[in-house]
């Protein structure tokens, strides 16, 4: 079996992983947009490379934004023809929107060892390793005594919406999940959740000149502003006193729950007292915290600051817990031992989360670096693509081999 898969790393390293990153990106998937013309584009591959192998399921849904979306399940089943179990290879399709003159666009350019493109990092690149290392998996004929699933889903990007529905559906079993977001090949057990808000204060218009016949909307916002920013200097010095499921500081960076005050608006023009305004609020919470604690301390800043004359109302728009995965798990050992690194975490949230919580324990493991997903210079080194590759089929191999 060995000498098998082996002899075909050849045969993967000229697929070109670099070439496949690049035609992904080439389809535009932001989060607006449709994502089944990339779930086409991936089950055409697996059907002409897998020799009739795979079986697809396809979980449409209608998406934020009107267009139909889908979780794309792409399964090689086991030797006795089960489809469940093994392991789950996952990413999202979708990514976020770009600026046609910047460097990360549906144009991949290649610099040197560098493959810039929006996608390209987060998470284009890995969704290609994954499918070459499993292609090399279906043309090997090794046979499989446990399952092996590409999972793709959509809207990632603007909230996790084609994980939750997977969730909601349980549409899912697996033994353990692999995730490809970008963390440098880094096996990463656990990140933070997210809380997100949004704060709206009402006042009355009134003409610049005459501020006493009108009543600002904005000055009690930049009030409750200012109050949060000093709750987020107390989550800091606070550090992991409140999370005692997230283990030691040096896991984390920063070490602390966070809160950013992320946008605000306000006002119809300069000369008008604004009779609106409206700010968001987005939290990252530690594994281990009180989330409803936490929620209720951020209502009470909100409200203290405000004061009891301000028209106003706080909406949370988004709860979405911290992902954990033991220690112990038989997919955080088989990653520590295939990367050489320690299991660690990271700031960001995943779909890690929503697989846990299908009872498949995750591990978040991904060529790129996170510091350059979301910019105009949006890149993924080619010998970290190639590296992921090896590192997949290596999973594939000990699981489901």
């Amino acid at each position: 079996m060995n000498a098998t898969l082996d002899a075909d790393k050849a045969v993967v390293r000229a697929a070109g992983v670099a070439e496949l990153t690049a035609a992904l990106v080439a389809i535009d998937t932001v989060s607006r947009r449709s994502n089944l013309d990339f779930l086409q584009a991936v089950e055409d591959r697996l059907r002409a490379r897998g020799g009739g192998q795979w079986r697809f399921r396809r979980l449409s849904y209608q998406g934020r934004f009107g267009r139909e979306q889908a979780n794309l399940i792409a399964t090689l089943p086991d030797a006795e023809g089960r489809d469940s179990g093994g392991l789950v290879l996952a990413g999202h399709a979708d990514t976020v929107p770009y600026d046609p003159e910047s460097r990360a666009t549906t144009q991949a350019v290649r610099q040197g060892e560098l493959l810039y493109g929006r996608g390209s990092c987060d998470m284009k690149g890995a969704i290609a390793a994954m499918l070459l290392a499993a292609e090399a998996v279906a043309r090997s004929g090794a046979p499989r005594r446990r399952a092996l699933t590409i999972l793709i889903t959509a809207e990632e990007e603007i909230g996790c919406l084609g994980a939750k529905r997977l969730l909601r559906d349980r549409a899912l079993r697996a033994d353990m999940a692999w995730v490809g977001e970008p963390t440098s090949l880094r096996p990463v057990r656990m990140h933070k959740g997210c809380l997100g808000a949004e704060v709206r204060t009402h006042g009355r218009p009134s003409h610049a000149s005459r501020p006493e016949l009108g009543e600002s909307a904005l000055l009690p916002a930049c009030r409750a502003v200012l109050a949060l920013e000093r709750l987020a200097a107390e989550l800091e010095r606070e550090g992991l006193l409140d999370a005692p499921g997230a283990g030691e500081p040096s896991l984390w960076q920063p070490p602390a729950a966070t809160l950013v005050v992320g946008l605000m608006q306000a006002g119809t023009a300069r000369n008008v007292v604004p009779a609106e305004a409206s700010f968001t609020i987005d939290v990252r919470v530690l594994p281990g915290q009180d989330i409803s604690a936490l929620r209720r301390r951020v209502e009470r800043v909100v409200a203290e600051a405000l004061g009891p004359q301000t028209r106003a109302e706080l909406i949370w728009t988004a709860t979405d817990p911290p992902m954990m995965t033991a220690a112990d798990a038989e997919v955080t050992r088989l990653a520590e031992e295939l990367t050489g690194q320690r299991a660690g975490a990271v700031s960001f949230a995943t779909e890690g989360k929503e697989l846990n919580a299908l009872g498949i324990p995750s591990i978040v493991c991904g060529p790129g670096d996170i510091a350059v997903a979301h910019t105009d210079q949006e890149h993924v080194s080619i010998s970290e693509l190639e590296a992921a590759v090896d590192l997949y089929r290596r999973a594939i191999e000990r699981v489901c081999l």
